[in-house]
């Protein structure tokens, strides 16, 4: 990471900021049991962070092909939404956004969702007054573990990769971070193939994410 303080915090949606990762295991679940596809479908850890749309209309494709995907897709995606609207912030997400943003520091959303859904999350849970940017799947070309959502963001923020840092929970969100050249933290526990990468730090939750960032950053914090 840069010396000197990031230009930008680039925050992950679903399982980063907000708490959506069970609902929205035990949809994908219900999902493909109901397809009866089995091992053949991709895990939800697999799935986490992908182009959704597009591997839903795959799925359907191939799992109940009498079906219109694009009909099943809208069906998958009510529940999704629903799910998504219903959930609360991340624990820690307030104290992160309160101190990068007392920083001067730009914030922008990264997401393989709709940025539509996620402008109004944040307008429902109050929180749009601290985010500069969102940008979708829907925004770009490609998704996640593409870098395109990342690239996208910094260009619309005026950040530079060597001067920001993302934080992800998911291995193709880390994926797309790293692509676009950007440090970035991991939720949760390490994956083996980022032991050796040291733009990669890895922390368990939202508040030792703050604390890295501070360490970093090279601030105690408030």
């Amino acid at each position: 990471m840069a010396s000197g303080s990031p230009t930008a915090l680039l925050l992950d949606f679903d399982g980063t900021m907000a708490d959506t990762v069970l609902p929205l295991a035990e949809i994908y679940a219900g999902f493909v049991a109901r397809l009866g596809a089995g091992d053949a479908a991709p895990s939800f850890q697999e799935a986490n962070g992908r182009d959704l749309a597009g591997l839903i209309v795959e799925l359907a494709g191939r799992f109940v092909p009498e079906r219109d995907p694009q009909l099943v897709w809208e069906e998958y995606w009510q529940d999704v939404r629903g799910a998504i609207l219903a959930a609360p912030p991340c624990a820690g997400l307030l104290p992160l956004l309160d101190w990068t943003m007392a920083g001067g520091w730009k914030i922008g959303i990264a997401t393989s969702g709709r940025s539509d859904l996620i402008a109004e999350w944040l307008r429902r849970h109050r929180l749009e007054r601290y985010i500069h940017e969102v940008v979708g799947a829907d925004l770009v070309s490609r998704a996640k573990p593409h870098p395109d959502v990342y690239l996208s963001l910094m260009d619309r923020l005026g950040a530079t990769a060597g001067a920001s840092i993302a934080i992800e929970d998911s291995t193709n969100g880390a994926r797309a971070a790293r692509a676009a050249g950007l440090p970035v933290i991991l939720l949760g526990a390490p994956a083996s193939e980022w032991q050796d990468d040291k733009n990669c730090y890895i922390a368990a939750d939202l508040s030792a994410a703050a604390a890295l960032i501070r360490r970093l950053h090279g601030r105690t914090g408030d």
